[in-house]
């Protein structure tokens, strides 16, 4: 999936924490993974958290890791460009 990203420009949308693991270790990654937590089976919670990012604005160069936490109402986001 993430050989798939990378040729078509694309980022890594995800609610394992796995993908974020796997790409901090390899040293090959070219592109991004946002990460959601908790993982939700409601598509609502997920579209809400990613408003949420849009909404922020951040400077985000690739290759990233993006997680955002949401409890509640609240949602965290730490972004790490690697």
């Amino acid at each position: 999936m993430i050989a798939l990203a990378e040729r078509e420009g694309r980022v890594v949308l995800t609610h394992d924490a796995d993908f974020g693991r796997i790409m901090h270790l390899s040293q090959i990654v070219h592109t991004g993974i946002i990460f959601l937590r908790p993982g939700h089976i409601d598509f609502n919670f997920t579209i809400q958290t990613l408003k949420s990012i849009l909404a922020a604005e951040l400077n985000v160069q690739v290759p990233f890791i993006l997680v955002a936490e949401r409890s509640g109402e609240d949602i965290k986001i730490r972004l790490r460009n690697l």
